[in-house]
């Protein structure tokens, strides 16, 4: 019982609320200068670069998805025939397999 008894205390135990407050200001402080804008002109132009980059190589690859693994021709940009369903079927039934 000593334990369960030493275990209420510690719960009890409180911080000293100038060392709250302080903590807390240190805490906000540190998030408002993470989300601060750039220093300079280059590296805003280095962050808008990178964030269009991104989102154009996900626009890429979700055509690419799209249009190598579905029906749909029109979204086909590259021209994966060697993923077309029905070339597949065919090279399928061609193969000679003897069991």
């Amino acid at each position: 019982m000593e334990l369960h008894e030493a275990l209420k205390k510690l719960k009890e135990i409180k911080p000293d609320h100038e060392y709250a407050a302080r903590s807390r200001n240190l805490l906000l402080r540190n998030y408002e200068t993470r989300i601060a804008r750039p220093a300079n002109a280059w590296q805003f132009i280095l962050q808008n670069l990178q964030a269009g980059s991104v989102m154009a190589l996900a626009g890429i690859l979700l055509l690419l998805v799209a249009g190598g693994f579905s029906n749909w021709t029109f979204l086909s940009p590259l021209g994966l025939s060697s993923l077309d369903p029905s070339s597949l079927r065919a090279e399928a039934d061609a193969i000679d397999i003897q069991i």
